[in-house]
């Protein structure tokens, strides 16, 4: 049995890595092998939803197991040189979101003559409330997870003992201090986070915008029903993409104050014959828990851009399917059997 899981830790990526549990975790979503994304018949969207929702959902993914294993593999010789790797994969998923809104502009085909009509929605009109709140809610947790971080955070002096591989003196805010001041650990502030809260903003920014935007895009007057699914399925789309890349930087983010802030030293106690013992700093208790979360968050993210990806390939191969078939299903006197 060691055999095995010894050869596996070879074999495999890092579990640092996003993908490395994230396929794990994409296998165990076919428990539920129903599709997440569905496209109407007949829209005319379905080209650029396809490519947003497979090659689109697959970069975003391929960025965030790239900047995670750079980090894994890579010490942190400066305490702040992530900063702009872990909101990485969020920063993407908005230039996805963002390069889809224009792919969608106004309709190409649209009849000579037609009388086009241009409402006045609010963004969440054609948007799925559990989607919107849980992207809401993880993005507000990231952001006060950030701000902890950098309210702790405070300078060292030159004399000061450090802990891990941080050069010094600096005068950067970026370290904890550790058991009162005893010694210092790099890692924090904001120099390791701002980058992380403006690209939180920027992408809220431009899903809201996005789906402001498609929400009140002209459409011809009396046109079908196809009009709320094909608007309903484009805002559940960009949320997902939107998500998975918030899970990702969510995760990083975990992982990376849980592993600074897990940092212990062994002291010698005479009373115990020298024997060591070995003492954590001030965030030693949530350090763990944060550190493992964030393996499970980042894994998550990869996951849901996966099977985002392969439900919009099998979307698009269904609206082909019923759209060859659908002459085999017109009666003799010509009507459409639907």
């Amino acid at each position: 049995m060691l055999d095995l899981y010894f050869w596996l830790r070879a074999a495999l990526p890092p579990l640092e890595v996003a993908t490395t549990i994230g396929a794990l975790l994409f296998a165990l979503t076919w428990v539920a092998p129903r599709r997440w994304v569905t496209f109407p018949a007949g829209s005319n969207r379905v080209r650029t939803l396809t490519i947003t929702g497979t090659l689109g959902a697959l970069f975003v993914v391929g960025v965030g197991a790239a900047v995670s294993a750079h980090i894994a593999a890579t010490a942190d010789g400066s305490g702040f040189d992530d900063w702009w790797r872990r909101p990485t994969p969020l920063w993407v998923a908005a230039v996805v979101v963002a390069a889809a809104g224009v792919a969608l502009r106004e309709r190409r085909n649209t009849p000579a003559g037609a009388l086009q009509v241009r409402t006045l929605r609010d963004w969440r009109h054609f948007t799925s409330p559990g989607l919107t709140w849980t992207w809401a809610a993880i993005a507000g947790a990231l952001v006060i997870l950030c701000t902890w971080h950098i309210a702790i955070a405070t300078r060292a002096p030159a004399d000061a003992l450090f802990l891990g591989d941080v050069p010094h003196p600096t005068d950067l805010p970026i370290f904890v201090p550790f058991q009162g001041g005893f010694a210092f650990v790099g890692g924090a502030g904001w120099p390791n986070h701002v980058g992380t809260l403006i690209v939180v903003g920027i992408a809220a920014a431009v899903g809201f915008v996005a789906l402001r935007v498609d929400a009140n895009r002209r459409f011809v007057q009396g046109s079908p029903s196809i009009l709320r699914a094909e608007r309903t399925a484009t805002s559940r789309l960009l949320l997902l993409i939107l998500l998975g890349g918030l899970l990702l930087t969510f995760g990083a983010v975990c992982m990376h104050i849980g592993a600074t802030g897990g940092a212990s030293i062994g002291l010698a106690v005479e009373e115990a014959n020298g024997a060591l013992v070995y003492v954590g700093g001030g965030i030693g208790l949530i350090a763990r828990p944060l550190n493992l979360f964030g393996y499970f968050s980042q894994a998550c993210g990869a996951a849901l851009l996966m099977r985002l990806a392969v439900d919009t390939a099998r979307a698009a191969y269904a609206g082909r399917r019923s759209r060859a078939t659908l002459p085999a299903e017109i009666s003799a006197d010509g009507a459409v059997l639907l």
